[in-house]
């Protein structure tokens, strides 16, 4: 075994230690760690101690087809895993210059309504239907949904305590009454989880789905539309912060966004109050 294949070994059984969810490892091990792998046999880059800022930017060059937030993720990852490598004293590095990555502030895609019913419907698969709902009720990541345990669920009030979280922070959340009993009967049959099939089913699930409708449906859209939801009905962010997980705010608001119409609407609103007020007087373009 070569030392970087060791190096990088080390450092996803670290990540392993951390509980990172199954996606977020396999995101790592196909995307970053095979990416650096396959860079340093290629310019003969026998032990990541020797790994530069030039080779950093030369990695970033080689990956130009990425999108600029699978860059910037690529450049992170490799600067924790010498950072990790560093703290361990596994190298002797003096750490690597990340460059500025404009990143896209692209809008979250969520669903309305008419969509939610025709991705509802579409999903035969009872699993992946119960699964949609529980995002669609709570906000929940993919990774918490599916590690979701039977011992963190009050079958009598419908509370659920997430413990594999992102952020390392517990929270709670709720769902109705009617999805609770979905819950109940599915869960009866797994000794440990909530939910049954590994996370690869509910992924292929999805992508057949997003085949036949010509749209794209992920898990992801599922959170998003619960934020907008959320936010639209109820206008507090720190609560919505509380329940999707975020340790800032501001990643919150990312997820807060209006539509087309909530736009139109808002405006409205706003200039019939002002016309109420009198700060608004029409001119005839006929006399300017």
């Amino acid at each position: 075994m070569n030392k970087i294949k060791q190096q990088l070994d080390s450092y996803m059984a670290d990540c392993i230690l951390r509980k990172l969810s199954p996606r977020t490892i396999e995101t790592y091990e196909r995307a970053i760690i095979k990416k650096l792998n396959a860079y340093c046999a290629k310019h003969k880059i026998e032990d990541l101690q020797f790994f530069t800022t030039a080779n950093l930017t030369e990695l970033l060059m080689e990956s130009a087809n990425f999108s600029s937030s699978s860059l910037s993720r690529l450049q992170s990852i490799v600067c924790c895993i010498i950072k990790y490598l560093n703290d361990m004293e596994i190298i002797n590095h003096r750490g690597l210059r990340q460059r500025n990555i404009k990143i896209e502030n692209k809008r979250p895609v969520f669903y309305d309504q008419r969509e939610i019913n025709i991705i509802k419907e579409a999903i035969k698969h009872k699993p992946t239907r119960i699964f949609v709902e529980l995002i669609l009720q709570t906000g929940l990541r993919f990774s918490e949904a599916i590690n979701l345990k039977k011992a963190d669920v009050n079958w009598n009030t419908g509370t659920m305590v997430i413990r594999e979280t992102k952020g390392n922070v517990d929270r709670v959340v709720f769902v109705d009454k009617k999805l609770l009993q979905e819950l109940q009967l599915m869960a009866m049959k797994n000794s440990e989880f909530v939910l049954p099939c590994h996370y690869n089913t509910y992924k292929l699930n999805l992508s057949k789905i997003s085949k036949q409708l010509g749209i794209r449906v992920f898990s992801h859209a599922f959170r998003h539309t619960f934020a907008t939801r959320f936010d639209r009905e109820m206008h507090d962010p720190s609560a919505l912060q509380i329940i999707l997980g975020h340790k800032s705010l501001s990643t919150t608001q990312r997820y807060t966004h209006l539509n087309a119409i909530d736009i139109q609407t808002a405006l409205g609103k706003y200039q019939k109050i002002l016309r109420k007020k009198g700060d608004v007087k029409y001119v005839s373009t006929d006399k300017v």
